[in-house]
């Protein structure tokens, strides 16, 4: 689950009823996804990591090198402490706010627009936002008009191929 303390989004993870904590921001690219990442271990080598689930980039969860990116040298997380206790609470050791707000922050990773590369659909966004009470189109490709839940009605009700409905 994604959970936020202060401004700095956090990913945390219950893997065979172990906690493990991590910030959520994959660093590839800064998209704010890797509690939605899937989870790989190796019952080998006693390696536990998620996987990026948009930039497929894997990092490593636990042990001496928990945090390095298993195949991309140069980016790596942050993980954090974690302990189930008694109270049936999930604790993560953080440092204070301001200190972990200064270094993963969710604002200061924002990409802004000016930071974008490509504006190939800012014209379509002009255009979208100057529409207004517009509602969509119903169009069909089948024949005669009908939407695909008024051919299925059609088709259920004996009107198509034959009297007695569908003809297998």
């Amino acid at each position: 689950m994604a959970v936020k303390r202060g401004d700095t989004q956090l990913a945390i993870f219950k893997v065979k009823g172990q906690y493990y904590a991590s910030q959520q921001m994959c660093p590839h690219r800064r998209a704010f996804v890797l509690s939605d990442g899937l989870i790989g271990d190796d019952g080998k080598t006693d390696k536990l990591w998620v996987s990026c689930p948009i930039h497929k980039r894997n990092y490593e969860l636990k042990g001496a090198e928990a945090g390095k990116c298993g195949n991309d040298e140069n980016v790596s997380i942050a993980t954090f402490p974690v302990e189930a206790r008694e109270d049936g609470l999930v604790y993560v050791k953080l440092p204070p706010v301001e200190e972990l707000d200064g270094v993963l922050g969710t604002e200061k990773y924002k990409v802004r627009r000016e930071e974008t590369e490509t504006r190939e659909f800012e014209g379509v966004d002009k255009k979208l936002k100057t529409m207004k009470g517009r509602k969509a189109i119903q169009a069909s490709h089948l024949e005669n008009g009908l939407g695909e839940e008024a051919k299925a009605r059609k088709i259920l009700s004996g009107g198509e191929r034959g009297s007695q409905g569908i003809d297998w």
